[in-house]
This record gives C-alpha cells, structure tokens and sequence, in this order.
C-alpha cells in the first residue's frame, strides 16, 4: 500500500477553497437562530410574514438547531484544508533539499 497523495490543483487553489470554506461555515455559524426567523419581528405580522415562515418548516429545525455545530465544521475543515496545503508545501520543500543535498560521487 502506497502512502501516496494526489493533488490535481495547486497547494494554492485548495488553500483558497480552505479560505472560502471557512468563510462560509463562520457566515452560516453565525447567522441568526431559529427564534429570530420565527419571530413575528423578523417578517412581520402580516400574509407576506406568514408567508416567509412557511418558508421555514418544522423539517428545518434541526439544521437550525445544529447550525452553530455545523457551521464550525465548516470552519474547521476550511482552516484544517490551509493547515494541510501549508505542511505539504513545507514537506515538498524540505524534500526538495534533502534530494538537492546528495552528493552523487558518494555511493
């Protein structure tokens, strides 16, 4: 078994998806609750307010409720992504000088 990766884009490009991931999870994490969407202020108490909470079902609860949770995942996995690029980068490098560093008339 080869302990092996590939990487078909740039250290670079993944690192930036890593920055947007992050982006977007501390984004959802932090948008507001389920109680501040149900509430009669967020949309009024009007046909046009009921209207917008039906947009929001019991069914959608659960991902409110866990919101904060998933959107730290987000977070998490967008920073571990940049964590990882920056060691394979490092790793890369220190290969490079290890390989650079070989006397070929030794042998």
């Amino acid at each position: 078994m080869a302990s092996y990766v590939s990487i078909n884009s740039s250290p670079a490009a993944i690192r930036s998806a890593g920055g947007r991931l992050t982006d977007l999870g501390s984004g959802f994490r932090d948008a507001g609750s389920w109680a501040d969407i149900a509430a009669l202020e967020e949309f009024g108490d009007d046909k046009f307010g009921a209207a917008m909470r039906e947009q929001y079902p019991p069914s959608t609860r659960p991902v409110w409720d866990n919101k904060v949770a998933l959107g730290q995942s987000l977070v998490d996995t967008g920073q571990d992504c940049v964590t990882a690029m920056n060691l394979y980068e490092q790793q890369e490098g220190e290969n490079a000088a290890n390989i650079s560093s070989i006397d070929p008339r030794v042998g």
